[in-house]
């Protein structure tokens, strides 16, 4: 159980910064340090209010606990699929996105 919490947290580890990358390369060099700002403050209010707040519906119950964070997820990936939308080309990328196969 511990080897498989070690892989687990060299996994979180290495992909906070692809991540990071990822989501700061999407944008204007304006508007990075915003984007950046906001990212980071977000990953940090989650860890600090996550274990309390599944504490408490831990407490209801197990049942409850399950649901919730069923519903949010469920909820999170429909408004994934509906509002994310592929990049429209920019005309600074050279046709980088006609190379692509989408």
């Amino acid at each position: 159980m511990c080897v498989s919490r070690d892989f687990y947290d060299i996994g979180i580890g290495v992909s906070l910064h692809c991540l990071d990358a990822l989501i700061t390369s999407g944008f204007k060099k304006e508007e990075r340090g915003t984007v950046s700002s906001f990212y980071s403050r977000m990953r940090f209010l989650g860890v600090a209010l996550g274990p309390p707040v599944f504490a408490i519906l831990q407490g209801f119950s197990h049942k409850t606990l399950f649901l919730t964070v069923t519903s949010i997820s469920v909820g999170a990936a429909l408004l994934a699929l509906f509002f994310i939308k592929p990049p429209k080309p920019r005309e600074d990328q050279n046709g980088l996105f006609e190379k692509l196969d989408w």
